[in-house]
């Protein structure tokens, strides 16, 4: 699979948690829906990129020093909690207000964790659901197991951010080979992203005035949920306004 969306709930409009649509009738309630696109591979980048909208890093990359299941005990040795407040404390982005030891422990708050690869670029970035400014460990919002040594840093969601946010890492495609046939200019561009049901989403993505108007975008196929989307060899991303982007 290179990359897919989950379906929005749908418990209003059938009843059910989730359905399958074709035009105006209802094929089934559970299932997925595949599309392929024929094209020769080296026209296509090497993997998705998932960019996360209204994001910045807070601090210096840091590494997990001691860790248990989705629980961080301590960053650099340090207690978790305690070096999280510390750098919110440091940092000229975020509001005084927000700046309490209780931050933390609410799953509102829009701070979070990026996991980087060797390169300190991010490949995943999860939500710190809570943790205890006692004991200094922090949890995440994170099925898979926290390992020791795994380069991290602190992200903060904001709407000053601008531009495209933070961009995960990805491969670039090959170099065609002189060998190769000459291949048309012609890109398709596929989309999914994760909207917010109580915001008018993403900017670009117009607004709730634009509700019932249809626009008609070439070379585009795009799609949004509010449960989000999943990238090759990733977990699921339901971060809001994060989207996910292949051209071919």
């Amino acid at each position: 699979m290179l990359m897919g969306l989950l379906g929005s709930a749908t418990a209003f409009e059938t009843g059910r948690p989730s359905t399958l649509f074709r035009g105006r009738s209802i094929s089934g309630h559970h299932g997925a829906v595949g599309i392929a696109v024929l094209k020769p591979p080296h026209t296509s980048t090497a993997s998705p990129i998932v960019r996360y909208t209204n994001m910045r890093t807070l601090g210096d990359p840091m590494k997990v020093t001691r860790s248990q299941g989705n629980i961080i005990l301590t960053l650099d040795s340090r207690k978790a909690t305690s070096y999280l407040l510390e750098v919110i404390k440091k940092s000229d982005d975020i509001n005084e207000s927000a700046r309490s030891s209780e931050l933390i422990i609410s799953k509102e708050k829009e701070f979070y964790l990026g996991f980087l690869n060797e390169q300190h670029m991010v490949v995943e970035i999860c939500r710190i659901i809570g943790g205890s400014t006692s004991r200094g460990t922090m949890a995440l919002d994170r099925e898979k197991e926290i390992k020791v040594d795994q380069m991290v840093q602190f992200i903060h969601s904001s709407e000053l951010a601008g531009g495209t946010g933070i961009e995960s890492a990805h491969e670039q495609a090959p170099e065609p080979s002189p060998t190769m046939s000459p291949v048309s200019t012609e890109t398709i561009e596929l989309e999914f992203s994760c909207s917010d049901g109580l915001s008018s989403g993403p900017p670009g993505l117009g607004s709730q005035d634009d509700v019932g108007k249809v626009e008609t975008i070439e070379g585009v196929f795009c799609g949004a949920s509010e449960a989000g989307f999943v990238p090759s060899h990733q977990t699921i991303v339901n971060l809001a306004h994060s989207r996910v982007q292949y051209k071919l």
